[in-house]
């Protein structure tokens, strides 16, 4: 469905931005009600390279090897590979040393040996998230994301996990994406085992107390009051609006007071948000298992020494109870309403002073042709802005400020292809216009066919073939 945003000036007083806390709980220990300072709540620091880059390997490593976890049986999906077999492929000027192992509870790991490294980190992927949120109870596992920085059994202080990054020069954050959800942390080296040990408690022994979970879920309201002044999080949710209503892409992911603690399911303040705690702990115990996990850890020690610490670390995590439990969920249904014939158009006015065009196609899944590449492929020819590109002759008929265009392609439920622009005045006047020559391009480039050059990135004569199939492309669709 072609989506098209055309923004207008929208007036109103814009929200102060609040930084959304972090925090959680515990599972089955009821012990000692522990105080939190609010300026510790939320311990959120500036993104470090490798520690994104931890958690993007700790979520590819989640997709690339579904494949291998869906041909065993027991506990263990992954009990009868022989991970000495599996190699991890780098640049040849990556002097960084990997390894890939599989913990006898069924957690996969690479670890990653960097003796040069001012920075260790870690994260965790667990295949699930917002879409397996029961539907009387939304944003169930983003609240789960927050309890589970609560304290643990080991480490029972709420502030435990955050203060140890703190005083010790450290960061970390989660997040709960459709499919699964994400945990990672970086310290200086010397604090780094440290660090490790109360970060894998989220993951063997939290406590989501009680007496945690009315504050949690005041902190998931304050995210969501937020976003209500955020553009990027109304215009999402515009999107699920018009989802087929029984996909789990139309739910309501990040919750708020009334999902959580505002109905008969969820419970209500007076009774401490109880049936959302309940569903919560469940939810845990089916999902939070080391088969659907997968950990990355980058550390100065070397492979074996690495390999050691995070056998001994994570052992406690709880194995798969069954085959069923250790897959990730799928989904079989259409993401466009069924009814739904050709594209839809949707105007709405943003918050702030903005004139954008969204184009969205929904895809079947696409995850496991990763090596193909075909979401990088189209989305580098649409949004390439260079000489003779459908970007450059829309800039130059004054039209667009801006364009980029981008894939998702690792969901288990689908794909999605999207086209962004950031119109003139004039190309909002002409948005029509505007839209038949990105949709002309993209016919274009269809009847022309992959390229081979373009799909490898290289140069020479048939990247400049392509490059003029381009520019042709670029002058026939305003024909």
């Amino acid at each position: 469905a072609a989506i098209v945003d055309k923004h207008r000036r929208s007036s109103g007083r814009k929200m102060a931005r609040q930084t959304a806390s972090i925090d959680n709980s515990e599972l089955g220990d009821e012990s000692a009600k522990k105080g939190r300072n609010p300026a510790q709540k939320a311990h959120l620091t500036k993104p470090v390279l490798v520690m994104l880059g931890i958690f993007t390997i700790a979520f590819a490593i989640s997709t690339a090897f579904m494949h291998l976890s869906g041909q065993d049986e027991g506990f263990n999906p992954m009990a009868n590979v022989d991970t000495s077999k599996i190699s991890i492929i780098k640049s040849p000027a990556d002097k960084r040393e990997y390894r890939f192992l599989v913990l006898k509870n069924g957690m996969q790991a690479i670890v990653v040996s960097d003796p040069s490294a001012d920075r260790s980190a870690a994260a965790v992927d667990v295949s699930v998230g917002s879409f397996s949120d029961p539907p009387e109870i939304a944003g169930l596992a983003h609240f789960l994301e927050h309890m589970l920085f609560m304290g643990s059994k080991k480490y029972p202080d709420e502030n435990e996990y955050s203060s140890f990054l703190a005083q010790h020069g450290g960061g970390s954050n989660a997040y709960t994406a459709s499919e699964n959800t994400n945990y990672h942390f970086d310290i200086p080296p010397e604090h780094f085992h440290g660090a490790l040990d109360r970060f894998a408690q989220f993951f063997i022994s939290p406590l989501l107390r009680a007496e945690s979970t009315e504050r949690e879920v005041l902190a998931v309201e304050n995210e969501h009051v937020k976003n209500l002044q955020s553009d990027g999080w109304r215009g999402m949710q515009l999107f699920k609006r018009f989802v087929n209503p029984a996909h789990p892409l139309h739910k309501f992911g990040t919750g708020n007071l009334q999902t959580l603690c505002g109905s008969p399911a969820a419970g209500n303040i007076a009774d401490g948000c109880a049936g959302t705690r309940r569903a919560m702990m469940d939810f845990y115990r089916e999902h939070y298992t080391a088969a659907r996990m997968r950990l990355v850890v980058v550390h100065t020690q070397p492979l074996d020494e690495l390999e050691a610490l995070v056998r001994e670390t994570f052992a406690g995590v709880p194995p798969s109870p069954s085959r069923a439990t250790s897959q990730p969920p799928e989904w079989d249904v259409p993401v466009r309403p069924p009814s739904l014939k050709g594209p839809r158009w949707v105007e709405y006015v943003p918050i702030t002073e903005q004139r954008s065009l969204s184009l969205s196609w929904q895809l079947p899944p696409m995850h496991m042709y990763f090596r193909n590449k075909a979401g990088q492929y189209i989305s580098h020819l649409l949004g390439h802005e260079g000489k003779g590109s459908v970007a450059a002759l829309l800039k130059k008929e004054g039209l667009i400020e801006s364009l980029s265009a981008g894939a998702t392609t690792d969901q288990r439920y689908g794909a999605e292809v999207e086209v962004s622009a950031s119109l003139t005045a004039a190309g909002l006047e002409k948005v029509d216009e505007v839209v038949a020559t990105l949709l002309g391009y993209v016919r274009l480039l269809r009847d022309a066919g992959p390229l081979e050059r373009v799909w490898r990135g290289g140069g020479g004569p048939a990247a400049r073939r392509a490059q003029e199939a381009g520019r042709r492309a670029s002058a026939g669709a305003r024909r």
